[in-house]
């Protein structure tokens, strides 16, 4: 039992250790020098793959409804993707109050210098337009409106739904 104990302690101690390293590896090499916003690449690629993939995803998953064919589908988004960036954030108090200052977290040297990238949001789907066979009736119409507000989270009140002529 007493071997167990000094095992799980050693085994502690040599995580704890290996974190400290890590922490101060990661703050040596890591600050930005002038705590300016991280530069992002130009995600309008990114963006369109995004959207062409939802309309896909909706458009097969409407013909897959009884009743339905010849689905067209248009999504429309409100911005574009969002990203989070980890920060180093420096409280203290001084004589004229308290300040805080923040600099984004950067790994790498030189050209090399990236923002830790914390989390990457999807931007908010704002409407979606469906043409197609089968929508002049109102039970087909009803069923794929609640199948797509399910389907993307969205309110059934930003779906519109028509019949193809």
């Amino acid at each position: 039992m007493q071997k167990n104990n000094i095992k799980k302690n050693i085994l502690t101690l040599l995580c704890g250790g290996l974190g400290i390293v890590l922490v101060v590896f990661v703050s040596l090499f890591s600050s930005s020098k002038d705590g300016s916003v991280p530069e992002t690449e130009i995600r309008i690629d990114n963006l369109e793959t995004y959207t062409h993939s939802l309309e896909d995803r909706i458009k097969k998953l409407c013909e897959a409804c009884e009743g339905v064919s010849s689905v067209s589908v248009m999504i429309t988004l409100e911005g574009g993707f969002e990203y989070e960036y980890a920060k180093n954030t420096e409280y203290s108090d001084n004589n004229y109050g308290n300040s805080r200052t923040e600099e984004y977290l950067v790994l790498g040297q030189g050209s090399n210098q990236k923002c830790v990238l914390l989390r990457e949001k999807l931007p908010v789907i704002s409407g979606v337009g469906i043409v197609c066979r089968g929508a002049e009736n109102e039970s087909v119409k009803s069923e794929l409106v609640l199948l797509v507000a399910s389907a993307l989270n969205i309110g059934t009140n930003k779906i519109y739904i028509t019949e193809a002529s």
